[in-house]
This record gives C-alpha cells, sequence and structure tokens, in this order.
C-alpha cells in the first residue's frame, strides 16, 4: 500500500513540476513546431469539452488481462491543476509487485494557465533522458519513467506498471497503450 501511495504521489509531483516548467518554456520558446502540433491537434476534432475519467480508458477485466493477474477496484485520484485524472489497478495478491495506472491530461480539466496536454508531453519528451519512441500508438508515444508517453489529439495519456523495465514489462505497457488509446477513441 505504502510503495502504490509513494508512486502516485511522485508521479503527481512529477507532472505537476513539468507543467510549471512547460508554463514558462512555452512563453519563452517561440518554436513554430510546437505551434504547428497544437493546431494539427485541434484539427483532430476530439472533443475537449467532455472530461473523461481516466477509469474509462482501462476497465478493471482488461487491466486484469494486461497484467495476467486479478486486479483490486480502479483507485481514482486527480490533480485538477494540471487537468490529471489517475486510475490505479493493484494486484490482489500481496506479494505481488504488478500494477498499472493510467494518467490522463485533458484540457476540459484543466485551468486556463497557458499549458496544455501538449505543452506538457513536449517539455517531458525534451527534458526526460532515455526516451524510446514507439510506433502505431496515438499521435505520437516514447518510453520514460514513470512508463509509456502518449499525446493522442487533444489528451496526454501516461501508463505505468510494475516491472516495466524488463521485456514483459515494456509489452504489457505497449498493449495497455494500444488499449487506452482503443478506448479513447
Amino acid at each position: 500500500m505504502r510503495r502504490k501511495l509513494m508512486m502516485i504521489l511522485s508521479i503527481m509531483i512529477f507532472v505537476i513540476l513539468l507543467a510549471g516548467c512547460a508554463k514558462d518554456s512555452s512563453e519563452n520558446d517561440g518554436d513554430s513546431k510546437d505551434i504547428q502540433q497544437e493546431e494539427q491537434t485541434k484539427k483532430k476534432g476530439n472533443n475537449s469539452k467532455v472530461i473523461i475519467e481516466a477509469k474509462d480508458l482501462i476497465s478493471k477485466e482488461e487491466a486484469e488481462e494486461l497484467l495476467g493477474e486479478p486486479v483490486n477496484a480502479a483507485e481514482l485520484s486527480e490533480q485538477e491543476v494540471v487537468g490529471l485524472k489517475l486510475c490505479f489497478y493493484n494486484a490482489t495478491d500481496e506479494d505481488s509487485t504488478k500494477y498499472l495506472q493510467v494518467g490522463l491530461t485533458q484540457l476540459a480539466f484543466m485551468p486556463d494557465n497557458g499549458n496544455t496536454p501538449l505543452s506538457i508531453y513536449t517539455t517531458l519528451k525534451e527534458n526526460l533522458t532515455g526516451v524510446t519512441f514507439v510506433e502505431g500508438i496515438g499521435d505520437e508515444a516514447f518510453l520514460a519513467p514513470p512508463g509509456l508517453h502518449i499525446i493522442s489529439g487533444d489528451y496526454y495519456i501516461t501508463v505505468a506498471v510494475g516491472d516495466s523495465n524488463d521485456i514483459a514489462g515494456k509489452e504489457i505497457l505497449t498493449a495497455a497503450g494500444l488499449k487506452v488509446v482503443e478506448n479513447l477513441n
């Protein structure tokens, strides 16, 4: 339980800190590439006025299938300052280290402070080390701590699983990423 709480808190703090950096860098950086990406994202036609819950992107049954074992009911949390909704599934077996967490950052849930899901995603992509791009998931996706980062339309999604550093963990991340984008659309 303590491990799970620390993971959730560390992700929330990380996203909040980077959201503040994203605002500063977007004010100082007139990079037309970022502007073009935002315009393309807006043209995708996503309904960013509807707030989507992270639990709607991965059901309990889907989490169990992905992890290969039973999970507890979803634990939900949110951080409105960055438009983040979190859904956490922990294995029912207390000795298991498996979990699946989905974070969804969306315009409809964000205060109007200059940040967007795309600006947060771009800031993370540019500042995290060890980024590995993954083809075929959303508009763009990469692997870096704490897991899989996806931009799909007006939505920034993170997927984290226990033991994501091994090959099986990366396969679970990829499968979960495909599932969340499918369920988003």
